[in-house]
């Protein structure tokens, strides 16, 4: 009797463990966001027959050795040569197996597809998003967001949910714009925000600094998608809503840490970073020298 393929779903770990010897080395929270970040390192494998219930993006972070991977995919078949850098998309519910005969390091993106549909709500029919299956290919766009989402994972999402946000938008519509069946009109509209609805997310930002600003939630107060949100304020302000925001929080520290009285924590907390080493790590970054130094200039 034949195997019936699994139906699975990523963002639980019994589920991982169907797929998979090893469980991830690292990962996110998926309850707070849209995409679920895995980074893995598993050992000589053959994977199961399975669908899943997320899109999965494999960007594959070999740096010395390429690896052999035999995969099949909606019923095709391929064997792949994998890289540094080499990136595959699996839609979700499409059948596909893979195995490989030494270890492997990847970095899995997972993203709901109700999200990849909000996407292209305000360009295509959302029940027509269906995303093409890829096998191993280049795309520097989907490998640069892998390495640096790896790169979060590894800092302990230092940078934070708006730039986890931020990501994910970009690598919906990046899938959009290349791998779906009906390429959406995505327009790449010039002039940035009308004024009234910049001044309306910078007030809207200001007021609530010292919390965790959240991508829909600027969007939404604006009555605007997320992705035209991004796209729009960057053109307007030069910077996207995450770097604007960093820049705010590190002027607002800039000031506070002049209040000598005020503990270096409290000004990190007051300014809306998790911690103070998150505080530390950005302030350093953007004013060459750290909070403590900062203040005893």
């Amino acid at each position: 009797m034949l195997e019936q393929p699994l139906s699975i779903d990523l963002a639980k770990q019994t589920d991982v463990l169907q797929l998979l010897p090893c469980l991830p080395l690292l990962m996110n929270e998926a309850r707070r966001s849209h995409l679920l970040i895995q980074y893995h390192r598993q050992p000589i494998w053959s994977m199961p027959e399975n669908s899943t219930a997320q899109h999965v993006v494999v960007v594959h972070q070999e740096t010395d050795s390429q690896v052999q991977v035999n995969r099949v995919m909606d019923g095709k078949k391929q064997k792949e040569t994998l890289s540094h850098g080499s990136c595959i998309v699996i839609p979700a519910d499409i059948l596909h197996q893979s195995s490989w005969e030494q270890e492997v390091e990847f970095t899995l993106l997972l993203l709901e597809p109700t999200y990849l549909a909000q996407i292209a709500h305000e360009t295509v029919d959302s029940d027509c998003v269906e995303l093409i299956p890829q096998f191993a290919k280049l795309d520097s766009v989907i490998s640069n967001i892998g390495f640096a989402l790896k790169a979060e994972l590894d800092g302990n999402g230092a940078k934070g949910h708006l730039y986890l946000e931020s990501a994910t938008t970009f690598l919906a519509a990046h899938l959009l714009r290349h791998y779906c069946t009906r390429t959406p009109s995505l327009p790449d509209y010039s002039g940035g925000l009308p004024k009234y609805k910049l001044r309306e997310a910078i007030a809207y930002i200001h007021e609530h600094l010292s919390e965790e600003i959240s991508l829909e939630a600027i969007a939404s107060h604006l009555h605007m998608s997320q992705y035209y949100f991004c796209h729009l304020f960057k053109q307007s302000m030069g910077i996207s809503p995450y770097q604007y925001v960093l820049r705010q929080r590190i002027d607002k520290a800039k000031q506070l840490l002049k209040q000598r009285h005020l503990a270096i924590t409290d000004v990190a907390l007051e300014c809306g970073f998790a911690n103070q080493t998150h505080f530390t790590k950005h302030f350093r970054k953007l004013m060459g020298t750290t909070p403590k130094a900062y203040r005893e200039l």
